[in-house]
């Protein structure tokens, strides 16, 4: 290794690579540092696809606008366009392929290189990072006038970063194109009126679109537990989300065709009925991988004004008695059984009696299920 080039200077180097993965704005530090390490003027760090440039870091310039780079000389650097052709992943001395003189002719050398620095262009790399788009990852190194041509530090330091530019540029490319669909869903879901949840099917909040925001307001009927996972103000209807959560986190093949959906939520009296529905969006594929993480779920909620529901319409609709009607109606302002048949003024019994009557005569299994079909009735959703 080079005179000036240690191994703690190039730990530090690649450690601070693979933290600007995730943290853009180190990019130009590490241009920096490999600047200083190869005792170069500057140095700049670009992600390419033929004469299209996107700048990621750069050091050592005066008066460097990246997008007017971008957008104005890119197509213009001839010694970019040059290094492009050669082979990758290997470092080269551009001016052994380029003679000087055709370089300071060119009006990208005129208008825009010769202002912004004060070096020559004399050793570069690119590496490959999507070789079936033909995207790539260039550093050019730009040493002074005076430089000593037989300093190799300018090549070892290259040499010696490469396989790590290369990890941490892919995994920079990926994590943006992560960031930009979460920017993307995050717009589209705010776009739907309706209450939408993206969690993970551990039930770990991912986004909330505006309308669900306030569903999680400190008096609202959701919330986020210690272990990160969604919950409500009902521990029965916690109970039920979970259960909903976990069957959409089996796979396709295993899916009970009774599985919960629509949990009803009421905080109290005053709120609206709040409707739950669990959507898998992507299950594990557990006959596959059945160690594999990952997959989400949709939560999507609706809100219901419990005087929506008349006695009327549900013995119409159901062929209802006038008791189990007002049963179903009480069930459906989130009234517990107990309660109902402290208002009706019949026995305990006598209730359980009646909504197995109502189960059989709807077609439902579940006190939920009857409450929901009889919101949506309601509402004019049945």
């Amino acid at each position: 290794m080079g005179q000036g080039i240690t191994r703690p200077k190039l730990e530090e180097i690649i450690d601070k690579i693979y933290a600007a993965v995730d943290e853009r704005s180190l990019w130009s530090d590490v241009a920096g540092d490999i600047a200083q390490a190869a005792g170069a003027v500057s140095c700049s760090l670009q992600v390419r696809s033929g004469a299209a440039a996107k700048v990621i870091g750069a050091a050592g310039y005066r008066e460097f606008d990246a997008t007017v780079y971008e957008q104005q000389y890119a197509r213009q650097d001839l010694r970019a366009q040059v290094l492009m052709s050669l082979p990758s992943d290997e470092v080269h001395l551009l001016h052994h392929y380029m003679p000087q003189d055709r370089f300071i002719r060119s009006s990208y050398y005129n208008e825009f290189f010769r202002r912004i620095t004060d070096g020559y262009w004399s050793a570069a790399s690119w590496i490959t990072l999507d070789r079936g788009a033909g995207v790539g990852l260039g550093i050019g190194i730009h040493r002074s006038r005076n430089a000593d041509p037989e300093d190799t530090a300018q090549v070892e330091i290259l040499g010696s970063l490469s396989a790590h530019l290369r990890r941490a540029g892919r995994l920079h490319m990926k994590l943006n194109d992560v960031k930009l669909r979460v920017s993307q869903l995050s717009d589209a879901l705010d776009h739907i009126r309706q209450p939408a949840i993206l969690a993970t099917l551990e039930g770990r909040l991912v986004l909330a679109n505006e309308a669900a925001c306030r569903l999680f307001d400190p008096s609202g009927v959701l919330a986020i537990d210690p272990n990160g996972r969604i919950v409500t103000c009902s521990a029965k209807a916690t109970k039920r989300l979970w259960e909903a959560i976990e069957a959409a986190a089996r796979p396709a093949h295993q899916v009970d065709a009774h599985q919960p959906s629509d949990i009803i939520v009421n905080s109290d009296e005053q709120t609206p009925l709040i409707s739950l529905n669990v959507l898998p969006l992507q299950r594990r594929d557990t006959s596959a991988r059945p160690d594999l993480e990952g997959g989400s779920i949709m939560i999507l909620a609706q809100e219901f004004e419990p005087a929506l529901v008349s006695v009327e319409t549900l013995r119409s609709a159901f062929g209802l008695s006038p008791a189990e009607a007002r049963l179903v109606r009480l069930l459906a302002t989130g009234a517990s059984l107990r309660q109902a048949s402290q208002i009706i003024g019949v026995s305990y019994s006598t209730v359980m009696s009646q909504i197995k009557s109502c189960f059989q005569k709807t077609g439902t299994h579940r006190q939920a299920e009857l409450v929901a079909l009889a919101i949506r009735l309601g509402s004019g959703r049945a």
